[in-house]
């Protein structure tokens, strides 16, 4: 991960968008849903990868009803409304409120991939659990 040291958007906005790349299209939505079937758990074709890990998390009671994988999400949101040739006032909120937040899209990337890193962290530890009994059995 190429942190953005330049207070460019654009930029900002690349990075964002080759980190969700590794972080959120690593996940493979047909073994999340394989695990929540297993755990029992109604699965809507609809849900993406936030939504199956967050299930997981709960179904594993890591997570209540009303967590949420913030950092994860708002990497989502990061490459929905950064991107050089994103305009409109949902873009320009998400701008505003990462800049009032961290005051520089360096500190809001560095925070995010803390964040982000605690979260992957989280789910790592929650689904190795489910590998490590599937081998078991």
């Amino acid at each position: 991960v190429i942190v953005p040291r330049m207070e460019n958007r654009d930029e900002w906005g690349k990075a964002l968008v080759t980190l969700s790349i590794g972080v959120l299209e690593g996940f493979s939505r047909k073994e999340l849903r394989k695990v929540l079937k297993a755990e029992g758990i109604e699965v809507c074709s609809e849900w993406g990868s936030i939504v199956l890990l967050e299930k997981v998390l709960r179904a594993r009671g890591v997570m209540d009803t009303d967590s949420k994988l913030v950092a994860l999400r708002e990497l989502n949101d990061g490459r929905r409304f950064s991107g050089v040739h994103v305009r409109g006032s949902d873009a320009k909120a998400y701008l505003r409120a990462t800049l009032n937040a961290h005051g520089s899209h360096q500190k809001h990337f560095e925070h995010l991939c803390t964040e982000l890193a605690k979260e992957l962290t989280l789910i790592e530890d929650h689904l190795v659990q489910t590998e490590n009994s599937a081998s078991n059995n």
